[in-house]
């Protein structure tokens, strides 16, 4: 909110030497002031590249991600052998279980 162009990209300030050429106003002391410099110790490490974002799957890298690469590593390694296949829960919201998937 302190940044004169609110539809700035992080990789438009990430490495700019001057904050205050940008801001609008200084940080004011207290929380903003101590938020403002963990930003920018953040900030300061991190090294963009040009490639597009993607989700890996480092199981099964020759197909990529499938539902059944990690449905067999859940029976594998985390669940009692069993005859029946895992199943996802149904009781569980649907978000939940994509951003497991995901995960």
């Amino acid at each position: 909110m302190l940044d004169t162009d609110r539809d700035c990209s992080v990789a438009s300030r990430i490495s700019i030497p001057n904050w205050q050429a940008v801001l609008r106003r200084c940080p004011r002391g207290g929380v903003e002031l101590s938020q403002f410099e963990a930003l920018q110790a953040i900030l300061k490490d991190v090294v963009l590249s040009d490639q597009c974002d993607s989700w890996k799957w480092s199981l099964d890298v020759s197909t990529g991600f499938s539902v059944a690469s990690v449905r067999h590593l859940v029976d594998s390694r985390f669940l009692v052998v069993d005859q029946i296949a895992t199943c996802w829960n149904r009781h569980v919201p649907i978000k939940i279980n994509v951003f497991l998937r995901r995960l």
